[in-house]
């Protein structure tokens, strides 16, 4: 599946005096004996020395037996998704546009509903935005977009912009 095109444009950013404001990145999670009838938690959060990651797809990976597990995805209060890890949502992955720092981290659970041992892996995906200062600046370039005459994209970065505005009482 294609990079959705607000992370295209973000990634094409650059700071005065060269670099790009954000940078490609994502995290992997294997578990290769996953346990019967067992939960696993975990939080995620930026990479130590980054101020946030915005998080737009996570991949399954195809080995992952489908109907075997299930899990929620929870962010700032709200469930982003929950329920059975079928072969579609192992085939075709999971989308979505959540800005992840360290005070809104992703929460997810797993839980293998098999009575045997499973394997579970992933790979999620995203930019990394390295300073507050970095995020305002994405901020006004996606507030400078949706007010562009580019209607689709236009639309694309007021739903980020709306996520960023009313998640983070530190930026808003």
């Amino acid at each position: 599946m294609p990079v959705p095109r607000i992370i295209e444009f973000l990634e094409s950013l650059e700071r005065e005096g060269g670099g790009h404001l954000v940078e490609h990145a994502g995290y992997q999670m294997r578990i290769p004996f996953f346990p019967p009838n067992t939960t696993a938690r975990a939080t995620i959060t930026p990479l130590f020395d980054t101020y946030a990651m915005i998080g737009h797809r996570v991949i399954i990976d195809a080995e992952v037996v489908p109907n075997a597990f299930s899990g929620t995805v929870e962010h700032r209060g709200r469930h982003q998704y929950a329920g059975t890890m079928t072969s579609g949502v192992i085939n075709e992955g999971l989308d979505f546009l959540l800005i992840i720092t360290n005070q809104s981290p992703l929460n997810v659970t797993l839980t293998n509903r098999t009575a045997l041992n499973q394997y579970w892996g992933e790979i999620a995906l995203g930019v990394l935005v390295y300073s507050h200062e970095d995020y305002l600046k994405v901020r006004q370039h996606l507030s400078d977009l949706a007010n562009s005459g580019y209607t689709a994209l236009a639309n694309e970065a007021v739903k980020l912009l709306r996520e960023m505005r009313y998640g983070e009482g530190k930026v808003q």
